[in-house]
């Protein structure tokens, strides 16, 4: 199972996969010639997400900013030109890469129960992962009981919103479809992304 080397980054109990969001600010950075300071002015002026108070707008907007950021130039061109089958998968892709827990909660506990057939997802599967990695990562043992269930609550709800899990109850595991388009970018980048995806490493 997966042991990453670093403190997990657990502030996104905030938001979900946010796959719109994420589409309407990379056709801004695009429309913008990839100008982060008139995206971010022109995001905030014209309420691109839609949002009641200012304090809500800025913060999502941080938040999509650095998720986008995480994604390659082929990455962010092909949500942009293709959103019909890369807008819930290169969301899913900037989560994983902002937010290593959920790779490795996707790739360390999903995919591995998937390749033994065991497509149920029990309450001990999440359990039992965290205990495993608290060595590891010792902040996890520090989240307050409310903290760590709202985690568990927004892992879940990511990775079923990003279609490699049910919204069913119980939850299912069902290994992403995707595209050969979206294959290639993440391939072009990094092979050891597939597996989040629940896709075998060629």
């Amino acid at each position: 199972m997966p042991l990453a080397d670093c403190r997990y980054n657990l502030g996104f109990t905030a938001f979900g996969l946010g796959s719109s969001q994420l589409l309407e600010l990379a056709t801004l950075f695009v429309e913008l010639n990839e100008d982060w300071q008139e995206v971010r002015k022109a995001a905030i002026r014209d309420n691109i997400f839609r949002q009641s108070k200012e304090s809500s707008l800025i913060r999502l907007e941080r938040e999509f900013r650095l998720r986008l950021e995480t994604l390659t130039a082929n990455q962010t061109a092909l949500l942009v030109e293709s959103p019909s089958e890369a807008r819930v998968p290169i969301a899913l892709l900037a989560v994983f890469k902002r937010y290593r827990f959920v790779r490795d909660y996707a790739e360390g506990v999903l995919r591995e129960k998937a390749e033994v057939f065991d497509f149920e997802v029990r309450p001990s599967d999440y359990s039992s992962f965290v205990e495993q990695q608290e060595p590891a990562h010792p902040e996890l043992a520090e989240l307050s009981d409310s903290t760590a269930k709202k985690i568990r609550q927004i892992t879940h709800r990511i990775l079923t919103e990003g279609e490699i899990l049910s919204d069913t109850v119980p939850q299912r595991i069902a290994p992403a479809v995707l595209s050969q388009q979206v294959i290639a970018v993440i391939r072009d980048e990094d092979l050891s992304l597939l597996p989040a995806f629940l896709q075998p490493t060629p």
